[in-house]
């Protein structure tokens, strides 16, 4: 094998990798050999679904995302709740009219830069 064969062999080597193992126009094309090429940017609720129900460390994240919501929403409504308790209290003494009088005071003192 002579120096000239090993220039002639590389290049039949690219040229069938160019015909044989890549499609033409990568970058447009889906091929399942290279799921990061291509243009594939729909994603779909049930694909997220069917991935979330196959896979067991996604079903642990999502069980403990939601565990950590419910808790916080949990906190947030007893941390706010004698603040719901006054605000129901002085709308059944003072009705819904009273409460826009008392909000539209308040705004009103601010836009003018008066404060108590």
């Amino acid at each position: 094998m002579g120096f000239d064969d090993l220039f002639e062999n590389r290049r039949k080597y690219h040229s069938n990798r160019v015909n044989r193992d890549y499609p033409e126009n990568k970058w447009n094309t889906h091929d399942s050999r290279y799921p990061y090429y291509g243009n594939d940017n729909n994603f779909s609720l049930s694909k997220i679904l069917l991935k979330i129900r196959n896979n067991k460390k996604l079903k642990l994240l999502v069980l403990f995302a939601v565990l950590f919501i419910l808790t916080i929403v949990v906190i947030l409504f007893v941390i706010l709740w004698p603040l719901i308790l006054k605000l129901i209290t002085y709308i059944s003494q003072n009705g819904l009219q009273g409460l826009l009088d008392y909000i539209l005071g308040i705004a009103d003192k601010i836009w003018k830069g008066t404060a108590q």
